[in-house]
Formats: structure tokens, sequence, C-alpha cells
């Protein structure tokens, strides 16, 4: 925790903040030593923390796709549950599929992992919209630019949500009806298991409709 700012930089991506110490606070930038952070130290330099969701000839290589979340209908949630998340098995963009890494207990790890999604904010008290997420290891969730679940490290599986009640809404400055973008990174780093489950609950994605107006003259 407390790797990184609370708000996301003017490329839109996290802003790493350094170490933590014993109190939690941040570390100016470069971390200074090891610290002390919940799951010792995790990083050393803004630089190697810069590599992990932009592209770096030769250090990392990315791919586009989609995440499919199903309904459920017990509870009405959309959900993307998967214990055992490796995107890049058997993918010969990989650094593995190009023959320059090992497999580790027959998994592809070491990968980052970047979702944009767009919502309507729809105050509701009984049945508020809520986010949550349960994986290994660095997750960051922001809403508006702003960080509302913050998993940072290597870790054993945590679950972390949050609930876009009045009082967080206000905190993100949302307002009622307009549309905001939800921001989650994800980073795998341990070489033993690759957790990734998500739910939403209530974020309806609103949809935009377009309708002839006739004697525009515009087919």
């Amino acid at each position: 925790q407390n790797m990184i700012g609370t708000t996301l930089g003017p490329d839109v991506k996290p802003v790493y903040w350094g170490q933590c110490d014993a109190t939690g606070g941040p570390y100016p930038d470069p971390a200074p030593g090891s610290g002390v952070c919940p799951s010792n130290q995790q990083l050393t330099t803004r630089a190697s923390f810069d590599q992990w969701y932009r592209d770096v000839d030769g250090v990392n290589v990315s791919k586009l796709e989609r995440l499919t979340l199903q309904r459920d209908a017990a509870d009405g949630a959309y959900k993307y549950g998967n214990n055992a998340f490796f995107p890049w098995d058997n993918d010969p963009r990989s650094w593995v599929g190009r023959g320059q890494e090992q497999l580790l207990l027959d998994h592809d790890f070491g990968f980052t992992t970047e979702i944009h999604s767009y919502f309507q904010y729809n105050p509701n008290a009984q049945q508020p919209q809520v986010l949550s997420f349960t994986g290994d290891d660095d997750v960051w969730v922001f809403i508006n630019r702003r960080l509302v679940v913050d998993i940072g490290g290597s870790h054993v599986e945590l679950t972390r949500s949050v609930t876009l009640d009045q009082a967080t809404a206000d905190s993100l400055r949302l307002e009622a009806g307009k549309i905001y973008e939800m921001a989650l990174f994800h980073a795998e780093r341990h070489s033993d298991a690759s957790n990734f489950n998500l739910a939403l609950t209530g974020f309806v994605r609103a949809r935009s409709r377009c309708v002839p107006r006739c004697g525009d003259g515009v087919v």
C-alpha cells in the first residue's frame, strides 16, 4: 500500500510515490533503503515502476483484449472470476513464446493488466453501485482519476471493495447521471498463483443513441 499517488498522472497512468515507512506514510522518491511496508520492500525507483504500464522496447510487450463479465442471476452483479489468470500462456508474442524466458510451474508469469471502462453514476441509497476485487498481486482502482482501491504490493490473495454511497461520491466529485471512467491497474509478480476476480454491482453501462432527423438532408 501507499506505493502510488492518490490520483492518476497526466497520461492516465499511476504515479509511483515511493516505499512506505512504519507509519504507512510514503517515502520521497527514490525510496531510501528497504522501508517497512506490509509486504516489505516492493520496488526501488520510479523508473522501474514506470515500465509496468508503458511500452518500452526490449522490456515489455503489450496486447489489447476484451474482458467479458457475466451477470450473476443470484445477486445481479456482473463478474469475471479466474483463479488461474494467465493471459500470456501459449502466446507467441510473449517473452516465453519468443524463447527468451522460461515457464514457471507451466505458466507465463510476470505481467500487468490495465482495464478502462465507463459507467453512468446513478445514486441509489438502497442499492448503491459497488466494485469488488479479489486477487494478487498489486491492484489499484481509480474512479474519476481518483484512487478508490489500493492493494498494492506482492501479497497473498486479498479482497477490497468500494461502495459509491453519497459520501464516497462526493469525495470523488461524481454527479448523478454523468459518465465517468473506471480504471483498474493490476500486476502479477508471484510465481505460484494468479488470481483475478472482479465484480460490479449497479454499474449499468449507458449507451448513446443515434436517431434520424427528417429534413436535414443527411441520409
